[in-house]
């Protein structure tokens, strides 16, 4: 009985976690008794008195619970829950899983990021208000990509690409080695509270709205845990389906596997998502039948495929069939508008993949240096007039023509447009993705 302790510090919830080792297991060697395992864990973790009892079935199945646990527990195990749902054919582990996904929506930024600042407690997100860490943000990410894998659901992966290179670049900073352990989507200073003037707690100050390269003063796990964002989104870049292969997440890579025996390699160029042009070239040990099929992103207007003679369209994805020989090479390009979206009472603008903000003007202020090249970073507002700037009744934005830097990827996309300020004046602004920014505002009212 691993969950009945005394103390039930936050290493116990996070051991329920352990359900990723064995569904990994289960799928390398096909023996149930991993999974069965898995689902016992979860029943298990879900009958004893936890503090971080978000994802208890019976809390699940209370309609009028919300989230309130440490961000990172919560999300991580979503995955526990949905192991052991998917090792038993039972309605209340279902039931008890579309619960959880429904609370999870009220715990969403613009970014995609999640509540984490560190407890959710029962609060809706709010750009401005509830941060999240960097923690929540990649346990999230590898849900999302579970998710994908178990259901076959593309929405899934729509999710991940959203949270990838928004929420999780969003808290990067845009041009030294360093992360911040909690961040805003609307970011108006980072000085290691939440406001500036927040009244501070001697015995345990709120340091972490900072960028640092190690976080040392409040806890190393943020910096090395964001070493797995990116592997995350990686793994998740091709599944394997009955058919053949399913393309899910884009971005230029190399992708090696086997099928009835024969070896394929295929590789994908592209500059994704700064510029919606994929091109892929296949090789295969000899030729081979089967069915590549490529996610229809859900921001996309339409698609052309050039250099694949037929293909078919079913609902989400994109497929082409064929007696695939070495040399085969074809071009997929995505169309996307910039669009305005509502997002709780306020608007975001965003393009394809990427959600833009305009940036704010900061003084910075250097903090601890651990070695040449890093260091911990502050920033205040340098002014407070773009605060009140809002969208006109109809907005417009443009996308600027750029070249791709790829040492400089986030500079390649910029909007352009205008933003009134109180009087009703416009001012000419230029957008840029949430990945480059510091301070910024990735939410605006707009004119009635």
């Amino acid at each position: 009985h691993p969950f009945d302790v005394k103390d039930d510090f936050a290493g116990v919830g996070h051991g329920l976690v352990f359900t990723d080792v064995l569904d990994r297991l289960y799928q390398l060697t096909n023996d149930k008794a991993y999974l069965v395992y898995a689902r016992w864990l979860y029943e298990e973790y879900s009958r004893q008195p936890l503090s971080q009892d978000d994802i208890q079935i019976a809390n699940l199945l209370n309609p009028n619970y919300r989230f309130k646990a440490h961000g990172v527990h919560t999300y991580e195990q979503l995955r526990s829950l949905l192991t052991a749902a998917v090792a038993a054919n039972d309605s209340q582990l279902d039931s008890a899983l579309t619960a959880a996904l429904a609370k999870l929506e009220l715990c969403l930024t613009p970014s995609g990021a999640p509540i984490g600042d560190e407890f959710i407690a029962k609060r809706e997100a709010d750009a401005s208000e509830t941060g999240y860490e960097y923690c929540s943000i990649h346990e999230l990410l590898d849900t999302y990509t579970q998710l994908l894998q178990k259901t076959g659901d593309v929405r899934w992966a729509d999710r991940a690409e959203w949270l990838f290179f928004n929420g999780a670049q969003g808290a990067r900073h845009p041009s030294e080695s360093s992360i911040a352990y909690l961040k805003t989507d609307n970011s108006f200073s980072m000085t290691g509270s939440l406001h500036p003037d927040d009244p501070q707690d001697e015995q345990n100050p709120q340091i972490r709205y900072k960028y640092s390269p190690a976080h040392q003063d409040v806890a190393v796990c943020c910096v090395p845990n964001a070493g797995r964002i990116a592997p995350y989104y990686v793994k998740a870049m091709w599944l394997r389906s009955e058919e053949g292969f399913v393309k899910a997440l884009y971005g230029a890579s190399e992708f090696q596997a086997e099928i009835n025996g024969v070896s394929i390699k295929i590789t994908e160029t592209s500059n994704y998502p700064f510029d919606l042009n994929l091109n892929f070239q296949v090789e295969v040990s000899e030729p081979v039948e089967f069915t590549l099929s490529f996610r229809k992103p859900a921001w996309s207007t339409s698609f052309t495929l050039t250099g694949a003679e037929e293909f078919s369209v079913q609902e989400t994805l994109i497929q082409v069939r064929k007696n695939w020989q070495t040399g085969d090479q074809f071009s997929l390009r995505f169309e996307a508008q910039v669009q305005v979206q509502p997002w709780r009472d306020e608007f975001i603008i965003r393009y394809g993949a990427l959600l833009f903000c305009l940036p704010l003007d900061e003084d910075f202020a250097p903090g601890r240096e651990y070695a040449p090249g890093f260091r911990d970073a502050y920033y205040t507002p340098a002014s407070s007039s773009d605060l009140s700037l809002h969208l006109p009744s109809q907005p417009e934005f443009t996308l600027e023509p750029f070249v791709f830097d790829p040492s400089k990827p986030f500079e390649a996309l910029t909007l352009k447009g205008s933003l009134s300020d109180a009087q009703g004046n416009r001012h000419t602004v230029q957008l840029i993705p949430l990945g480059k920014s510091i301070l910024r505002r990735a939410t605006f009212p707009i004119e009635v």
